[in-house]
């Protein structure tokens, strides 16, 4: 039981948003979730993060942008969502390559969605997810061990 961001795009928070590049890595694992707005934000990245940010700190810097996403795929996180309207602007061609060429998604976010509406129902389903497994791994421990002392 897991979350991919395929299937955090269908939650009705991210109808608005858009898959810019990396399509082939829709697959990938979400475990946190994470804002940024700091220009170093790269240093911090983990595996199976989802990153959201507006781009502001790196908004004029698109080697930033790219170091960025080299960064997150390199890490093996899930994937980068950006509000490119409000500061990025139009969606540089060098990031959609980069992010196709690492398989790593790359979603545009539209600007008037505050970062709660997203970041919520993303960890309560991440939440979700892990309790489910929690019951699932109980039940399993209690038939085996049920097994054991009736042998």
């Amino acid at each position: 039981m897991k979350l991919t961001v395929r299937e955090a795009l269908q939650l009705d928070e991210f109808k608005r948003a858009s898959i810019v590049a990396g399509a082939s890595g829709l697959d990938r694992e979400i475990t946190c979730v994470d804002i940024s707005e700091t220009p170093d934000s790269s240093a911090w990245v983990r595996a199976n993060e989802f990153l959201i940010t507006t781009g502001y700190s790196i908004r004029e810097n698109l080697g930033e942008q790219l170091s960025l996403i080299e960064a997150l795929a390199k890490a093996n996180a899930a994937g980068l969502a950006i509000k490119f309207g409000r500061y990025i602007g139009e969606i540089p061609e060098s990031l959609i390559t980069v992010a196709d060429s690492l398989d790593f998604p790359l979603i545009s976010l539209p600007d008037d969605i505050p970062f709660i509406d997203l970041t919520y129902p993303l960890m309560q389903r991440i939440v979700n997810l892990q309790a489910e497994s929690l019951v699932y791994s109980e039940k399993v421990y209690k038939s085996l061990t049920k097994v054991a002392l009736e042998s």
